[in-house]
């Protein structure tokens, strides 16, 4: 069997003009399978607690941060492995003029060391961009960004399964630039002609 649960509770803060969310997932199940001719069952769980705090401004920034804390769990017949984990992302955003504007993001992936595995798979992948609107309507956006600046953005997976745990790494597109154009243009050709008299 297996079972997952997700939450979550959202407000706003009037006072500061900020919204705040606190949640709670909870997922697991229960796998039975025949090792060695003997009958192995594992038990697998994960609890976590998860936070974000937004506020949005109209042409002056923005900014956004969510973090997810979880204790992770997998017990069978030969062995017990147990770890905590914490993923995130946050992001800002700042309007220099109505037309110039600056941003970052990052992604942080933490997870705590095990018996098996007892290297270092923490991870902070940052990005900075800068764009400039054109046009009248300033739909047209010039964008230049880097991506991954401090080299961390790595392939990773932690697996449990029945009767054993691994571990995979895999190739991803690291540290890059990229400048970009974009022109959102808001004509609907579905739409009826305007009615005149």
């Amino acid at each position: 069997y297996d079972y997952w649960f997700n939450g979550s509770y959202n407000v706003k803060i009037k006072k500061v003009d900020m919204n705040v969310g606190l949640g709670l997932n909870i997922n697991g199940g229960r796998y039975v399978n025949y090792v060695n001719g003997q009958k192995n069952s594992t038990i697998r769980k994960s609890n976590g607690l998860e936070l974000n705090i937004n506020k949005y401004k109209e042409d002056k920034f923005d900014f956004y941060v969510w973090n997810n804390f979880s204790y992770n769990t997998s017990e069978s017949n030969t062995q017990k492995v147990s770890y905590w984990s914490s993923s995130g992302n946050a992001s800002l955003n700042i309007n220099i003029t109505k037309r110039f504007l600056v941003g970052t993001d990052a992604d942080l992936t933490f997870r705590q060391k095990t018996d098996a595995f007892t290297g270092n798979n923490n991870f902070v992948v940052w990005n900075a961009n800068m764009s400039y609107k054109i046009f009248k309507k300033k739909n047209g956006i010039f964008r230049l960004e880097m991506n991954d600046i401090l080299q961390q953005k790595r392939g990773y997976e932690r697996t449990f399964n029945s009767n054993y745990v691994y571990e995979r790494h895999y190739n991803t597109l690291g540290r890059y630039a990229l400048l970009s154009f974009t022109w959102n243009f808001t004509k609907n050709p579905g739409a009826p002609p305007a009615q005149t008299k």
